[in-house]
């Protein structure tokens, strides 16, 4: 029965995720101070309680922002560093 739920529940993620739109993190500030705290994703600036292309900026964490859409709420890391594979 749960594998049943596991494959509910991912089959409904993979639906969501089909709905999110190109995201594109322009920048990324996270503070000390929550207010200071902002990011920029396909080229608009947003801080946490912002909207902006059907989807809602919940939180800006020290790795990433957490995004929602239609109350379903997901993750987006960001990459500090790339060291190239030599």
């Amino acid at each position: 029965m749960s594998y049943i739920l596991d494959a509910l529940r991912k089959s409904e993620s993979e639906r969501h995720q089909g709905k999110v739109p190109d995201l594109t993190v322009n920048s990324h500030i996270f503070a000390s101070v929550p207010q200071a705290r902002r990011v920029m994703i396909n080229n608009q600036n947003l801080r946490p309680g912002d909207s902006f292309q059907g989807l809602r900026v919940e939180e800006i964490t020290e790795d990433g922002v957490v995004l929602s859409r239609q109350g379903q709420q997901f993750r987006l890391g960001i990459v500090r560093d790339w060291m190239s594979p030599r």
